[in-house]
């Protein structure tokens, strides 16, 4: 699942099959036999993904989810602090 996510999402250009694994992303997520790392995981991993869709708000939240799952993940800090550094250079700009 992680890896169909991280690909789809990442190459896919068929906003179908993408909206089609945010789905079941959402289902998985929900499935409470996965550990909250794994859960985690997979929100980071939304996160990134409206992160480079420039959806900020959403970004912002599925990540804030993801560190509240697994507050030790470095990779969804990291991913955090991009987001903070885009909102931070959109407001000096502004």
């Amino acid at each position: 699942m992680y890896e169909q996510f991280k690909l789809i999402t990442k190459y896919q250009t068929d906003s179908t099959k993408i909206k089609e694994v945010q789905l079941t992303a959402i289902d998985f997520f929900k499935n409470q036999d996965y550990d909250l790392w794994m859960h985690a995981e997979i929100l980071r991993l939304e996160g990134e993904y409206a992160l480079s869709k420039g959806q900020l708000k959403t970004a912002k939240e599925k990540l804030l989810m993801s560190i509240n799952k697994n507050k030790k993940e470095s990779k969804t800090w990291i991913t955090y602090g991009r987001l903070n550094e885009i909102i931070f250079r959109e407001s000096q700009e502004t």
